[in-house]
């Protein structure tokens, strides 16, 4: 048997995938190929997993060697897939999936899609509206609808290349690091919303505190687009125990993980890093913004969330209603830095 599996778009849902595509293919040990469908960023997450025998990795307006989607049907009618699998909720998936001629298609039953499916799985709402329910249990459920059989193992884990760990080595020799004192990463960065963001005068505040108050090494984790801002906030410290990875010239996303791997905690926002942190098993204290934690809770070690206590979130708004008043998100503005520190000091302990 063959089954195509479209995977989301996002580093952090790629993740919360991992249970399900973990399940699928324990229940398909042998005998059965499984080919992930995806963006680039996915392959990119998935690298050296066994949960995957191939990727199809597709770009809407991409040239060759990268499909894009009209190159990507083609591929797929070729593949002749007896499954495919949606973990997308867009029209545009359902399309290209019934296009391949597979003659089962499972999914969930929404934006106008539901004609495409051979299997509908219903969303759950309320008056109309979707209700918020666990991402990595959302993917779960579309499976569960091939294999019949619940999935109770929900936790995220990555295995990393080993050359990405011997990266991060020479990261923490170059920046001057030591492996006999804990290190805490923290991230500031999320790529779809400035609402996930900490001030910077408050990432300056976290970091200072942290290196003066607390005996911990401190690393400002950036990926290649995001290093202006850890340089400056460790240009505007100046202390030995902070240093930011954006001194290193290649930034890939296997070093990203490798990097957690070696935090003794990691502070960060609702982003991808966050999630790549939890799947590396480790601590994590989560600040939130605009969004709302109830979407996306995790299964592997307790993860600490900071939330907002203004009364407008969560908003899941690009740009915030009240930032006439001084220009900034009124949710992390009153973020308490001595609420993060004593986390930091429970989640390490």
């Amino acid at each position: 048997m063959k089954l195509g599996v479209f995977l989301p778009n996002w580093v952090g849902d790629v993740c919360m995938a991992i249970p399900a595509l973990r399940a699928l293919r324990n229940h398909y040990p042998t005998d059965t190929e499984i080919v992930a469908i995806g963006r680039p960023v996915a392959k990119m997450v998935l690298q050296d997993q066994a949960w995957v025998d191939r990727y199809l990795v597709y770009k809407s307006n991409a040239k060759p060697p990268t499909h894009n989607r009209r190159r990507l049907i083609f591929a797929l009618r070729r593949e002749r897939f007896d499954v495919i699998l949606l973990l997308t909720n867009s029209l545009g998936t359902a399309a290209m999936a019934a296009l391949s001629g597979s003659s089962r298609r499972i999914g969930y039953d929404r934006d106008g899609r539901g004609w495409l499916l051979t299997d509908r799985i219903a969303v759950d709402r309320r008056a109309g509206k979707p209700i918020a329910v666990p991402t990595i249990h959302y993917y779960a459920k579309v499976i569960e609808a091939l294999i019949k059989s619940p999935i109770t193992d929900h936790r995220m884990e990555l295995h990393t290349p080993k050359i990405f760990y011997k990266q991060a080595e020479d990261l923490w020799r170059f920046i001057g690091f030591t492996d006999s004192i804990a290190t805490i990463v923290v991230n500031n960065h999320a790529a779809t919303s400035q609402g996930r963001l900490i001030p910077e005068e408050k990432l300056i505040e976290l970091c200072k505190r942290l290196v003066t108050e607390t005996t911990f090494q401190v690393l400002l984790h950036c990926g290649p687009s995001e290093r202006a801002q850890p340089q400056r906030v460790v240009d505007s410290i100046q202390h030995p125990r902070l240093q930011s990875m954006s001194q290193w010239n290649d930034l890939p996303l296997g070093l990203s993980q490798a990097v957690f791997a070696r935090a003794a905690a990691v502070i960060t926002t609702d982003s991808g890093a966050r999630h790549l942190a939890i799947a590396m098993n480790r601590p994590v204290i989560t600040i939130y913004g605009a969004t709302d934690p109830s979407w996306t809770p995790t299964f592997n070690l307790p993860e600490l969330s900071i939330e907002p206590t203004v009364s407008c979130y969560p908003c899941w708004k690009d740009e915030c209603p009240l930032k006439a008043l001084d220009d900034r998100y009124q949710c992390t503005k009153q973020l308490s830095i001595d609420h993060v520190l004593n986390a930091v000091k429970s989640i390490v302990a």
